[in-house]
């Protein structure tokens, strides 16, 4: 897994936490393009900043193309990584 250490360990609950919540933005950005709106909020904004690295501490993100697009999306509209 990146990101996460041979000698770390994830914590059950918080694991499952994590996918529910990944698994809930899955299914709320079905059919849309923004989380609470149809713009970017700032709830995209603040989620965005921990979702985006989600695969760091070993989620995976291949089974949720809805998230990934919409990361997509919010790295192109506040130009993350861009000069």
């Amino acid at each position: 897994m990146e990101g996460v250490g041979a000698r770390e360990t994830r914590e059950t609950f918080r694991v499952e936490r994590g996918e529910k919540a990944l698994d809930h933005m899955e299914r709320e950005l079905a059919g849309r393009a923004w989380l609470a709106a149809e713009h970017m909020t700032i709830a995209d904004i603040a989620l965005f900043a921990y979702t985006r690295n989600a695969h760091k501490g070993g989620f995976e993100m291949s089974g949720r193309p809805n998230l990934r697009a919409w990361i997509g999306r919010c790295a192109a509209a506040l130009k993350v990584g861009q000069s």
